[in-house]
């Protein structure tokens, strides 16, 4: 384990979060109201074997076992984390070729080396296996100081294709007014509103929910969902 564990993570703890599951009160609503369904679109192509990587609590286990998905959760940290396996996404330790799809929701931009966790995830996929990530473009520092990037829809195709993957969509996730009240909510100190918190998530959420819909801006997006595919061995 002394070799596996960043020392980093043996001596804080990190709240990660426990259900993918938001309401409109909530003060992260703006941002999880589409990406949520973006990454159930993508897990509607897997099938088989699924490596969910930097899994912590696993919050996405729900959507998985509706699909009859078997899920192996990968995470670094064992503080608050529900890992079936522990190590990093830049060593994968897993054969070539193990899993029919890989899921990696809200991890890259913790990863300082990007590229070879890329390339691990490349390597561990099955030829026709699919990866599906996402990463944000716009939020706050958060998980200090292992918050290395934030990621445009260019930037993902980018590394997808570098290592070998055929991008089949990326999708962002919300416009420029969901980015506008999210970035509002980030700053408001909830944990010392008490009572106050809901009615004033409720005052930003309910007419930015609206004007998201209806005003398209999605140069601005709070984060991008990647879904790719590894081609077949014989091309």
């Amino acid at each position: 384990m002394k070799d596996v564990l960043p020392h980093w993570q043996k001596h804080r703890r990190i709240t990660r979060q426990k259900k993918a599951r938001r309401y409109l009160w909530s003060p992260d609503y703006l941002s999880s109201r589409t990406l949520f369904p973006a990454l159930q679109h993508g897990i509607q192509k897997f099938n088989g074997l699924v490596l969910d990587l930097g899994c912590g609590n696993q919050p996405y286990q729900a959507w998985f076992a509706q699909h009859n998905i078997q899920v192996i959760g990968f995470d670094p940290d064992l503080v608050d984390s529900q890992p079936q396996v522990v190590g990093l996404g830049q060593r994968l330790p897993f054969a070539d070729e193990t899993f029919a799809g890989v899921f990696s929701a809200q991890t890259l931009e913790h990863v300082a080396e990007p590229w070879t966790m890329m390339a691990e995830i490349s390597r561990v996929l099955k030829p026709q296996g699919y990866l599906v990530l996402s990463a944000p473009q716009a939020w706050r520092v958060h998980e200090a100081p292992h918050d290395y990037y934030r990621y445009t829809q260019y930037g993902l195709r980018y590394l997808a294709e570098k290592y070998g993957l055929i991008v089949e969509q990326v999708i962002p996730t919300n416009t420029v007014w969901a980015v506008l009240g999210q970035v509002f909510l980030n700053l408001i100190p909830h944990n010392r509103l008490f009572g106050l918190t809901a009615p004033l998530n409720l005052l930003v959420n309910s007419p930015l929910t609206l004007m998201d819909m209806v005003w398209f801006e999605q140069k601005e997006t709070i984060d991008n969902v990647l879904i790719a595919r590894k081609p077949s061995g014989d091309l």
